[in-house]
């Protein structure tokens, strides 16, 4: 399969390409280690072993620097993994160097149908790669035409209104982090001078552009009442309390309403036969 350049990508696309570009060298450092990001994902493999057996085909799409991709390899499914980034990318590749049955390549979740040209049992976009295309209904076409009938796409999306974000922004006097969701324009820490902006869905905006081709099975809200990612240092500070609100999280989170107050939040859908 022939690499995409950049220069096919939109303006947005680059942007966000350039950002991820920048952090690739220390993106697994800054990120990839952070203990609630780390329970997310375990997470996430739960589900998706749930849903397919091992030795299925697996697209991970704004896979990043592989990290999923190489755990679901280990775990006995071929994965391919696919980002704008060039940086990344190459960090992914030398990942999981030497190993089978696992691929990368830099290429656009919105040019899926015309670069892979396979089909997969399940589709992934994890931590909020969704949020980064305007175009849900083209992104939906694209997906749909990667999925096998009666396949699965699993998405982890930032939706536009995060309780905990609110609540801890507003508390440390901080109105820009309180309601930086509702401006649609991103800078997270660590991206800087690098901005690109981000469309945050709610679960029934994001799951309704997908409708036509797939059926909505599950949607479960994360960090609801515990801390996201980004408040990984609260969570070492305070285990116990984290430990509870990580409970109270497993109980509320499928509730309608309830579950779109998180940081994010898991759609399942599932491919139409038809």
């Amino acid at each position: 399969m022939e690499e995409l350049s950049s220069i096919g990508f939109s303006l947005r696309e680059q942007d966000v390409a350039a950002a991820f570009d920048a952090v690739a060298s220390t993106y697994d450092a800054d990120f990839g280690a952070n203990p609630i990001a780390l329970r997310l994902r375990a997470r996430i493999y739960g589900l998706i072993q749930e849903l397919i057996p091992r030795g299925g085909n697996i697209l991970d799409i704004n896979c990043g620097t592989g990290t999923d991709a190489w755990f679901l390899s280990s775990l006995g499914y071929r994965v391919h993994g696919i980002d704008v980034s060039h940086g990344m990318i190459e960090i992914a590749r030398r990942k999981a160097a030497g190993s089978s049955g696992i691929s990368f390549r830099v290429c656009s979740f919105e040019q899926l149908s015309d670069a892979i040209g396979q089909k997969f049992d399940l589709v992934l976009s994890n931590f909020g790669g969704m949020n980064c295309t305007a175009d849900l209904g083209k992104v939906a076409t694209q997906v749909a035409a990667a999925t096998m009938p009666g396949g699965y796409f699993v998405a982890v999306v930032m939706p536009p209104f995060s309780l905990w974000e609110t609540l801890s922004g507003l508390l440390r006097n901080r109105s820009d982090v309180a309601f930086r969701r509702l401006n649609g324009t991103a800078s997270a820490v660590g991206f800087r001078p690098f901005r690109f902006e981000v469309t945050y869905y709610s679960p029934r905006s994001f799951s309704s552009s997908f409708l036509s081709k797939f059926a909505l099975e599950r949607i479960i809200g994360l960090n609801i009442a515990s801390p996201p990612p980004s408040a990984h240092f609260f969570a070492r500070k305070h285990p116990v309390l984290t430990s509870i609100l990580e409970r109270i999280d497993g109980v509320i989170g499928s509730i309608p309403l309830v579950r779109s107050l998180g940081d994010h939040f898991i759609v399942i859908l599932r491919r139409s036969t038809s």
